[in-house]
C-alpha cells in the first residue's frame, strides 16, 4: 500500500514565478528590468514570427510613436516618389522640372498629396502608368491612415499604471529590528483602489552540487490596501524566516540576490485591473538608512506629497 504522506512530502514546493530553479541559475544578470521587462530572450524564430507591428507600436512611448509615425509617412512618399520619378519626366502635369533633383521633390510632394487625399490640383497624373501608381497609392494613403488611427485609439484607451518607485531599498530600523523597505507613489491623479503587493527573495544557491536559483515569497507588514492616495512604504520585517536574517551584504552580493515585486490595482477611470512590475538588485539596497518625509505643508487644508523626495533617505548613525 502507497504511503501517500511520504508521496505528498516528496512533491517540490513550485515558488519558482515560472522562471524556474536550475535556468534561473543560469542568468548571471538581473532576472528582471526596474521598469518591468524581463532580461530574458527568444530564439529560434524567424523575425517575422517575433516581431508583432502592433504590440510593438503599442508598448512604444508616446515620443517614439509619433517618431515613428512621422519617420513611415517620409518613407513611404519618398519611395513613392522614386516610382514617379522612374515612369518619366512628363507622368505628371504641372511644372516641368529639369533636373532629376527638381523632378523627385515635385513628385514627392505630389505623393504626400495623393497619399493624404488632399489633391490641390497644381500636379496630376498624365499617364497609364502614374494613374494607376496614385491609384494604389490613394489606398494605401487610406489603409495607413485607419490603422494609425486604430492603434493611436488602442493606445488612448489602453489602461496603464504609472507606479513610481523609490531609487534605492533601504534595510532600515524598525521596530525592534530591521526591516527591508521600498516607498511607492502613483504619478497620475486618477485613482487606484485594492492594491495587493507581491514581494520575492530571489538568489543562487549550491543544493546537491548544483547551483540554483531560490525563490521565498517575503511576509509583508501589509500587503494590500483599499485606498492609495498618498504614498506607500512597504516593508519586510526581518526575523528569524527572513530571508535577510543573519547575513550581510556580501552574502547578497555572492548570491546574486534581487527582490522581485508585483503590484495589481484596480483602476476607477478605465473600470479595469492593472499591474506593475519591478524589482530592486542587490546594489540596489542602502543598508542602515531611513527614508525622509514626503509630505510638506502647503499652507492648504489638504495632504500635500512632493514625490521628487521619494527616493530622499538619511543614513542611521550610532
Amino acid at each position: 500500500m502507497l504511503n501517500i504522506r511520504k508521496i505528498i512530502s516528496r512533491v517540490p514546493v513550485l515558488n519558482d514565478l515560472g522562471i524556474g530553479e536550475r535556468v534561473g541559475a543560469d542568468v548571471t544578470r538581473r532576472i528582471m528590468k526596474r521598469n518591468g521587462e524581463f532580461n530574458m530572450n527568444r530564439a529560434g524564430l524567424s523575425m517575422f514570427e517575433r516581431f508583432s507591428p502592433y504590440h510593438y507600436l503599442i508598448g512604444l512611448s508616446w515620443t517614439r510613436f509619433y517618431l515613428v509615425m512621422i519617420l513611415s509617412y517620409v518613407v513611404i512618399n519618398a519611395i513613392f516618389a522614386v516610382f514617379y520619378v522612374l515612369l518619366g519626366g512628363h507622368v505628371l502635369t504641372g511644372p516641368i522640372s529639369r533636373s532629376v533633383l527638381d523632378r523627385y521633390a515635385s513628385a514627392f510632394f505630389f505623393s504626400v498629396q495623393t497619399f493624404t487625399t488632399v489633391g490641390y490640383g497644381n500636379m496630376a497624373p498624365n499617364s497609364l502608368g502614374a494613374n494607376i501608381l496614385s491609384a494604389f497609392e490613394s489606398f494605401t494613403g487610406l489603409l495607413g491612415f485607419a490603422l494609425a488611427t486604430g492603434i493611436t485609439f488602442a493606445r488612448f484607451s489602453r489602461p496603464n499604471i504609472q507606479i513610481l518607485y523609490s531609487d534605492k531599498a533601504l534595510i532600515a530600523p524598525y521596530c525592534d529590528g530591521y526591516g527591508f523597505m521600498f516607498r511607492i507613489a502613483n504619478k497620475r491623479n486618477n485613482e487606484l483602489v485594492e492594491l495587493k503587493v507581491t514581494v520575492t527573495f530571489s538568489n543562487i544557491i549550491e543544493r546537491n552540487g548544483k547551483k540554483i536559483r531560490r525563490y521565498q515569497e517575503m511576509k509583508l507588514e501589509r500587503d494590500s490596501i483599499h485606498f492609495f492616495p498618498l504614498s506607500w512604504t512597504l516593508v519586510h520585517p526581518i526575523d528569524k524566516d527572513s530571508p535577510f536574517w543573519d547575513k550581510d551584504p556580501n552574502y547578497f552580493e555572492e548570491t546574486n540576490a534581487e527582490i522581485l515585486i508585483l503590484i495589481t490595482g484596480f483602476d476607477e477611470t478605465f473600470s479595469q485591473t492593472v499591474y506593475t512590475r519591478s524589482s530592486y538588485q542587490w546594489n540596489e539596497w542602502v543598508w542602515n538608512a531611513r527614508y525622509k518625509t514626503m509630505y510638506v505643508n502647503s499652507g492648504r487644508e489638504d495632504l500635500t506629497i512632493d514625490l521628487s523626495h521619494i527616493d530622499d533617505y538619511d543614513i542611521v548613525t550610532g
